[in-house]
């Protein structure tokens, strides 16, 4: 399904969803600090990066502070 979805040009959205999903995961369980990684692809992309950090002012705010959320850039796509 990973694959399929990358091929279809969905990589961004999938790499947004597992973020949110982290970050929301280590909210709940009160985890920080948080280390995501993120695909090389889309750490190329300013629009990605743009739409993550809507989303995370949107979701957690409140309960995760930006310097607690690390990123880690995979090597290659």
């Amino acid at each position: 399904p990973i694959f399929n979805l990358y091929e279809q040009g969905h990589h961004a959205l999938f790499d947004r969803f597992v973020t949110l999903c982290g970050l929301a995961f280590a909210a709940h369980q009160d985890w920080a600090p948080v280390s995501i990684n993120v695909s090389a692809r889309n750490s190329e992309d300013e629009h990605f990066w743009f739409m993550l950090h809507q989303d995370i002012e949107d979701c957690f705010a409140e309960t995760i502070s930006p310097d607690e959320i690390i990123f880690e850039v995979l090597e290659d796509y």
